[in-house]
């Protein structure tokens, strides 16, 4: 008897895209959530990273290609993805402490974010908690990425 053939199925970008902001956003809530009480939520950035990356595959498609590639695609816009949801998490961070110490509502302190960031002492504080929530997201994705490139699993 002969073996079924496997159905390839075409990898959907615009809904990949779709899936890793989605999927990012309880990351950045992590962030959020590990920063206001004080601990070091970089650390958080590896897992907004492999939830983008999950949901990108999700969404896609790819995740039903059994033993087929990651594309370009995932990983660039999974990367983009994580980047930018632990931006705003920082933003929203700083918003939050900045209503909480002026009295202030939340979207009152995220509408003076932009003025404030044009302090640069300011701006340094925030540009640092941004690199780091970063570089521990680089770290955890460039594994993840890494391990992909080195079993020959990326087109």
């Amino acid at each position: 008897q002969p073996e079924p053939k496997q159905v390839i199925y075409k990898e959907n970008v615009f809904m990949g895209v779709l899936g890793a902001i989605l999927f990012a956003i309880p990351g950045g809530a992590l962030t959020f959530a590990l920063s206001i009480f004080g601990y070091i939520a970089a650390i958080s950035g590896i897992a907004t990273a492999a939830l983008a990356m999950l949901g990108y595959r999700i969404f896609s498609g790819a995740n039903k290609n059994k033993g087929v590639k990651s594309s370009v695609a995932s990983i660039v816009t999974s990367v983009i993805a994580t980047f930018l949801m632990l931006l705003l998490a920082e933003f929203v961070v700083y918003s939050f402490v900045m209503s909480k110490n002026y009295g202030l509502t939340i979207f009152e302190s995220m509408s003076v974010m932009p003025e404030l960031l044009r302090d640069a002492e300011f701006r340094k504080y925030f540009i640092t908690d941004v690199l780091g929530v970063w570089l521990f997201a680089a770290i955890g994705m460039g594994g993840y990425i890494w391990s992909l490139v080195k079993k020959g699993k990326t087109a």
